[in-house]
């Protein structure tokens, strides 16, 4: 296992940005801890690890910071016959491992870098190796063919060892072409496959591709779209996989000028391609729909020629996208859970709120990715609602919080099924809570069955704070103490 680094006597534990205040300071200490107390009592049929990815910058930055600038940091806790532990690690990335060597943070910041800076910065990634010399590793998770990669859109997946967050190095898992992977590759249940995109700043494309059960690349195609734009998901049903080209425009070279590097525009308008898994770009359809933005997929299939799609969606432009970052208020994630209906023969789009209240980071049961479902759970932070998670029926339109107390935040809930799975949210929904009252941070496992009827079953206190972060996965035992 890698040693554990601590450079806390050199970062301030809180700073005048609102990205590094609160329940988004970073931490530096990595540590690992066994027997840890539990309020409650752990289900015995919970055995696995619960791992969350996170930007968490080692160094203070030189000028300008954003949530998305940080080091890729992994927090693991592990639930084991009526126990837990917990462990956290950063990803040793080559940025990572530069900044350990020169003591200081060299990283830019993605949206708000002085244009000398932004030159300076495209120039050294152009001799040490490209985009990914800058590469973070710092947003999601994705387990596949017996390997656990920690993700970030523009570079390439890094392996992780499972047993202890070790970093084992770069995987360019999908084959030989070179180019960024987006952190939200899906797997389908079904067939084993992990199917991926790839932003392109190069001929207003993506490049999207299929891995087979084994890791092995069996397809890929290039899918015009005709500019570059912001597109951090997507979604896929047995037979399509979708796009989103939503006017939340990408200017890489604004920075050079003193302008900002993303851009909504609404008036140019919005859409949603669909194209047969298997197929080639030029067989990609465009559905026009109401202009907006989204991070997140909830979930999306098909039944005969009609596709179904949930997603949390901005009507314009999320405020946690905002270039000046020192007031806590800016930091908004209003989306709010939305469907869209298409017709795939008549190309008739409906579309509409599913409610009016704020939700992020939507998931589902995995088994159910690309297959209809009746629940899907999100949670509600950074926005002007209570702080809560929520679950939404998707048959009867209702959806059912569980809150908690106003200085606390909530991040991405988990669902993990029973062993013995007899309906589809017979299972937990597990998250970590930051209280930024105490400055402390608790693990929660919620009964999905009595979401709406206290489902607190217990709460894990952690030994040290955990920053607020970005998503996760579960591993169940097997897979998380053997890779």
């Amino acid at each position: 296992m890698s040693e554990p680094v601590s450079t806390a006597s050199s970062f301030p534990t809180q700073m005048p940005n609102a990205y590094l205040s609160g329940a988004l300071a970073p931490t530096q200490d990595e540590i690992a801890r066994s027997d840890l107390p539990v309020v409650g009592k752990l289900p015995r049929d919970l055995n696995g690890m619960w791992v969350r990815n996170g930007p968490n910058p080692m160094f203070p930055p030189a000028s300008h910071y954003h949530w998305f600038d940080g080091d890729g940091m992994l927090h693991g806790v592990r639930i084991e016959d009526g126990k837990a532990s917990y462990l956290n690690r950063f990803v040793r990335t080559s940025s990572w491992k530069k900044q350990q060597q020169s003591g200081r943070n060299h990283s830019p910041s993605y949206v708000n870098a002085r244009p000398l800076e932004h030159l300076q910065t495209l120039a050294q990634g152009a001799r040490k190796g490209g985009a990914d010399f800058f590469n973070k590793a710092n947003t999601s998770l994705v387990w596949h063919h017996g390997k656990l990669f920690a993700l970030w859109e523009a570079g390439s997946p890094y392996e992780i060892r499972p047993e202890d967050l070790g970093t084992v190095g770069p995987d360019n898992f999908f084959g030989k072409q070179q180019h960024a992977v987006t952190a939200h590759p899906k797997i389908d249940p079904v067939t084993g496959e992990l199917l991926f995109f790839g932003n392109s700043l190069r001929g207003n494309s993506v490049r999207y591709g299929i891995l087979d059960r084994a890791g092995r690349l069996v397809h890929q195609t290039t899918i015009p779209v005709g500019r570059i734009v912001m597109m951090h998901d997507f979604a896929i049903t047995q037979r399509y996989t979708i796009f989103f080209d939503f006017p939340m425009l990408v200017r890489p070279l604004m920075p050079l000028v003193g302008g900002a590097m993303l851009r909504y525009r609404a008036e140019r308008g919005a859409r949603i391609g669909i194209l047969p898994r298997y197929g080639s770009g030029d067989q990609l359809r465009w559905f026009d729909v109401e202009p907006g933005f989204l991070f997140h997929v909830l979930n999306a299939w098909e039944n005969d020629d009609t596709l179904t799609l949930y997603a949390c969606r901005f009507p314009g432009a999320p405020g946690v996208l905002n270039r000046s970052s020192t007031s806590r208020d800016q930091l908004q994630l209003d989306a709010s859970m939305y469907r869209w209906v298409i017709d795939i023969k008549s190309g008739r789009v409906v579309e509409g709120a599913v409610d009016d209240r704020p939700a992020e980071f939507p998931r589902v049961d995995d088994a159910l990715v690309g297959a209809p479902c009746r629940y899907g759970y999100a949670a509600s932070f950074l926005s002007n609602d209570a702080p809560a998670l929520v679950k939404y029926d998707l048959i009867a339109n209702t959806s059912q919080r569980h809150e908690f107390a106003p200085s606390q935040l909530a991040g991405e809930g988990i669902f993990v099924p029973r062993p013995n799975q007899v309906s589809e949210d017979d299972g937990y929904l597990v998250s970590m809570v930051h209280d930024e009252a105490d400055d402390r941070s608790e693990f929660v496992i919620l009964d999905c069955r009595r979401f709406d009827n206290d489902p607190v079953i217990a709460r894990i206190p952690m030994p040290q704070r955990v920053p607020a972060g970005f998503h996760g996965v579960w591993l169940d035992g097997r897979s998380s103490s053997s890779a």
